[in-house]
């Protein structure tokens, strides 16, 4: 037990306190015992409490992420919003150099592949107004959507890694776009396919696939 007037434990027979020969009572054990007992409840309810923070944070980990579909529609709505900036940082961010390079670009002109792009997008969508006019409706339905296995995915997942990506999936996603012009007559559309891969919890566009960006 502990002395109740200096402090020092004690073996639990003692009558005298080893350290200042206060007497020991009962009253001194009584107050060790309880407050071992709130010491030991304030133990728990720490450790609960930090448990229930580290397991909050391992959700908030596994939840956090963006899904193909929040991909996709990202991708869709920068696409017509003439939003090139929106799609390039859409896919990996190791990709940007090989992005530049691939169009054509020199390391330090980003911003130049940025405002092209827009450039490509805002005359895309003006030839769109000059055939159906001002008022139409734009949307997209997946219409499949296919997993990439076997050989073709390990190709692409070697070619990721050659730039230091490591990918755990990858997917073809074929959307249709449908544009109502005129409310007596069908919306037109085309089907377009939008490879996607997975990296960590999160989807971002295939590069690699990818026949345009913009």
């Amino acid at each position: 037990m502990f002395c109740g007037r200096c402090g020092n434990k004690n073996p639990d027979n003692s009558k005298f306190c080893h350290e200042c020969g206060a007497v020991l009572t009962n009253e001194e054990l009584a107050i060790f015992k309880t407050n071992s007992a709130t010491k030991n409840r304030k133990i728990g309810i720490i450790a609960f409490t930090i448990g229930i923070i580290i397991a909050s944070a391992l959700l908030l980990y596994l939840l956090t992420g963006r899904s193909y579909k929040a991909t996709i529609d990202q991708y869709f709505n920068a696409q017509f919003n003439a939003d090139a900036e929106a799609i390039i940082e859409l896919f990996p961010e190791k990709t940007y150099d090989y992005i530049l390079e691939e169009a054509g670009y020199d390391d330090d002109e980003f911003d130049k592949l940025i405002d092209d792009g827009n450039e490509i997008l805002q005359d895309m969508l003006n030839d769109l107004k000059k055939y159906v006019g001002k008022d139409y409706e734009i949307s997209y339905s997946i219409s499949s959507i296919k997993n990439i296995t076997g050989r073709k995915f390990d190709k692409l997942k070697d070619d990721y890694k050659d730039m230091d990506i490591k990918i755990s999936a990858a997917k073809t996603i074929e959307l249709y776009i449908a544009v109502q012009y005129d409310r007596e007559i069908p919306a037109t559309g085309k089907t377009i396919s939008v490879p996607v891969i997975k990296i960590g919890h999160s989807w971002y566009l295939d590069f690699l696939t990818m026949e345009n960006i913009f």
